[in-house]
């Protein structure tokens, strides 16, 4: 199938729903990632969560924890749940920039259009780095918060189309008020829908169990993996994995009868494949999602470009010094759980015979050089820590994400819209991405700009006419000269 990509962008309508979340009912149906069994007239749906860069300054975490995920067509008739179940997370969106983690799949769902997808929060909650004690904000619509696209997309017949969630995490808004801040969640989600193979980001399953290996085809079924932060799925909840030539493992596991490695260290393919590693955990698989057709099944697909045998640390942090063939620096971000005592030495290992080396990817897994391992740019390091007796501790790693965007499309400015013309305003700010200081700055804007209008009570699309002097807005794009071209804009109501 050619490879359909649309991006669209839908909100999280904060109202409240007066029908009830449930499984089952109006053709509706509960299943995991990689269950369930096909219908005719049905084809399959698969939802993961990512989360799009931001600095929020003095929060640390923002942790989601769902319990349940629908699609929607016309009205509550046309209702499909995905999942419905033990609370999913919670999942860190500030550490899920690089890649995204899988929430939801269905493989009967009826064909047709659906218009929207509704996510049932147990738990919002906000860890910060300054000392404060961590902070649940008030959950709008009951718990229940509806994603309209404002584009329906199409399920169709034998197919698969996947769904990549990308949480803004501004959406958790810094008021200012006499007695300190109050902290308000105005969510606004950007939605990839995605037909054929899946160009977006990186998907990662994270400590999975290995039920089958079949050598032949050169798959394994990986089962039991997290969703978020600890929270397990089923032995039912199952995904295949295709192993290529281009797959790089690693292997942390010591004792395991197949080889006398650990440490981390890279593996022959045929190491991986060995029929001794079923019931292996936990492993980690880092790749794309793609279509496949199992036993005349649509079923999820991940294509593996890692293969992380053992206990890895996953460590997000910037490059502190640029790469030779065998080495850089990072500098870890606070609370990442290790203390480096400064930059931390992360090695790039060859390909042993028959494998591979370490994968240095984009955030998209498009294969990267170390020439691309830039000071300052973000990054996300897979491997083993290991503790030198002379030498400084060092990460032996499975795989380096860069981050190679250089800030493009990702500059942001908070303020007051102070004068308006049909395609730019001048916004009163504290800061300014495209210049030193603080003042008055342009803001330069055109038919392309999404712009929403974000309220206590929920929010909507509206277009630039929208705009007036006065509003506090933040405002995302990209620096032109000391002007910023603005791709989105938040109007904020408190």
């Amino acid at each position: 199938m050619t490879s359909q990509f649309a991006r669209q962008v839908c909100v999280l309508a904060a109202t409240a729903l007066l029908t009830a979340c449930g499984g089952g009912g109006g053709g509706s149906s509960s299943v995991g990632v990689g269950s369930g069994t096909g219908s005719a007239g049905a084809g399959a749906v698969g939802i993961v969560l990512t989360d799009k860069p931001a600095n929020l300054g003095e929060i640390d975490q923002i942790l989601m924890t769902i319990t349940a995920v629908e699609i929607l067509a016309d009205g509550e008739e046309g209702k499909v749940t995905l999942y419905n179940g033990r609370p999913r997370g919670p999942f860190n969106l500030l550490k899920l920039e690089h890649e995204a983690r899988p929430l939801a799949f269905s493989s009967n769902v009826p064909a047709g259009a659906y218009c929207k997808i509704r996510l049932t929060l147990s738990d919002l909650e906000l860890v910060f780095n300054n000392g404060e004690p961590n902070f649940h904000p008030k959950l709008p619509g009951n718990s229940k918060l509806d994603l309209n696209a404002r584009k329906c997309f199409d399920v169709v017949q034998g197919s698969t189309v996947y769904l990549q969630l990308d949480m803004d995490a501004r959406s958790i808004h810094v008021v200012q008020t006499g007695n300190g801040k109050k902290y308000n969640f105005r969510p606004v989600v950007f939605i990839d829908v995605i037909q054929g193979n899946f160009p977006a980001k990186l998907v990662r399953l994270q400590g999975g169990v290995i039920k089958e290996i079949n050598r032949e085809d050169g798959t394994m079924l990986l089962c039991e993996f997290q969703y978020g932060n600890g929270a397990t799925g089923g032995v039912d909840d199952c995904m295949t994995i295709l192993i290529s030539r281009d797959t790089s493992a690693f292997d942390n596991v010591d004792n395991d009868e197949v080889n006398d490695v650990s440490g981390g260290n890279a593996i022959p393919l045929a190491e991986l494949l060995d029929p001794r590693r079923v019931d292996e955990r936990p492993v980690t698989v880092v790749g794309r999602l793609s279509n496949g057709n199992h036993d005349d099944q649509n079923r999820p697909v991940l294509e593996a470009l890692v293969v992380e045998l053992g206990g890895f640390l996953n460590l997000k942090g910037s490059v502190a010094t640029g790469a030779s063939d065998i080495r850089f620096n990072m500098t870890v971000d606070p609370n990442e759980g290790i203390q480096p005592g400064g930059e931390l030495p992360v090695a790039l290992q060859p390909a042993p015979p028959g494998g591979n080396g370490t994968k240095i990817l984009s955030r998209s897994g498009n294969a990267l050089t170390g020439a691309t391992i830039i000071p300052q740019r973000p990054i996300m390091a897979d491997g083993v820590l290991i503790l030198a007796q002379a030498d400084p501790d060092f990460l032996n790693s499975s795989l380096v994400i860069v981050d190679t965007s250089d800030g493009g499309g990702k500059d942001e400015a908070s303020g007051v819209i102070e004068r308006l013309s049909a395609d730019a305003l001048l916004l009163g700010a504290d800061s300014f991405p495209c210049e030193a200081g603080a003042g008055s700055f342009v803001v330069s804007f055109d038919a392309q700009t999404i712009v929403y209008r974000s309220t206590g009570a929920g929010g909507s699309f509206v277009d630039t006419s929208s705009l007036t002097p006065g509003q506090n807005v933040d405002i995302s794009g990209a620096c032109d000269g000391t002007s910023l071209a603005a791709q989105t804009i938040i109007i904020r109501e408190d």
